[in-house]
């Protein structure tokens, strides 16, 4: 009887240990989306077919935007025309 609560103990106690030693990750949905786009220039952000923003005359990397005259907007694909799809201000 005892060598069974002293195994139950140790499996309770493994179960506690495992959960506690992985921290919780708790992202909202903005952060997820933050990751995933990439900072840009852009001259114009026009809305697209599908309700999303897209960039005219987009460059990467974003810095120092208003400097150039360009929107700083963050896109999550662009193409080899320096146009960019599914940007946020």
């Amino acid at each position: 009887m005892l060598s069974h609560l002293f195994t139950v103990s140790i499996l309770a106690l493994s179960v506690v240990v495992s959960a506690t030693a992985v921290p919780a990750v708790d992202e909202t949905a903005d952060a997820i989306v933050k990751r995933a786009c990439q900072p840009a220039c852009c001259d114009l952000l026009v809305q697209s077919h599908d309700g999303t923003l897209d960039g005219v005359q987009c460059e990467r990397g974003g810095i120092d935007c208003p400097f150039s005259g360009q929107l700083t907007a963050c896109c999550e694909s662009f193409t080899l025309s320096t146009n960019a799809h599914k940007c946020t201000l």
